[in-house]
């Protein structure tokens, strides 16, 4: 999707705009040539601090977005967003998967560890899903490990995209619960777009620092 579309429909959902974050791609070639372009990263709730998340019991609903580049048509990448509830407000773990499982069919993966449950539901990259893995004493992924953990650009090589059980998108939840609250954190990542977001941004990096130098004009 787009990202300005994005970013409307999210501000219409949470009733407050969402601040952009921008940041600075540098990359050097080994005989010197330098790359270097702002970029927008992506957006994420205002006033969602360190402290509220980690050292509070408030209440909170916080969204980030990340972005591919401008080579790719800067879309939306990844899509988390974490809330927390009271206690008396927020979901069990069964009610949250019940209510999943009527959107999203069985999860493809589980996870379960005191105070604690996750799911993911995967799909293959044709976005056909994967079913589920199977349970058992040792851990079984639907999604081959080593894939990146943002949707930002980075001047990497593409990952593999024709393993066994590789992904091309994925949607995790989990469900955390204390004494006074339960949080909630939602992923949506689409690993083959930000695949072939490094493939076309890499092709573009590779023609800027092939290019013949342009002597400078420094006064020597």
């Amino acid at each position: 999707m787009p990202i300005d579309e994005a970013v409307r429909l999210i501000e219409e959902h949470l009733g407050k705009e969402l601040s952009p974050l921008d940041g600075t791609l540098q990359i050097s070639s080994p005989d010197g040539r330098t790359f270097r372009t702002e970029l927008r990263l992506g957006y994420e709730t205002p006033g969602i601090t360190f402290f509220l998340r980690n050292q509070d019991d408030q209440p909170f609903d916080s969204l980030k977005l990340d972005v591919s580049t401008p080579a790719s048509g800067s879309v939306v990448t990844v899509v988390r967003r974490e809330v927390r509830l009271s206690a008396s407000d927020g979901p069990d773990g069964a009610s949250l998967l019940a209510q999943l499982e009527d959107l999203h069919g069985e999860p493809s993966e589980t996870k379960v560890s005191p105070g604690t449950n996750s799911w993911l539901w995967a799909t293959d990259m044709d976005y056909s899903a994967i079913p589920f893995v199977g349970g058992g004493p040792e851990p079984r992924y639907a999604c081959v490990l080593g894939l990146p953990d943002n949707g930002r650009y980075s001047y990497e090589a593409p990952f593999l995209t024709e393993g066994p059980n590789n992904c091309g998108a994925t949607f995790g939840v989990s469900h955390r619960t204390s004494a006074t609250t339960v949080t909630l954190n939602f992923r949506l990542t689409d690993y083959k777009l930000v695949d072939q977001d490094r493939e076309a941004a890499n092709s573009q990096v590779d023609e800027k620092l092939s290019a013949t130098a342009v002597p400078s004009d420094m006064k020597l």
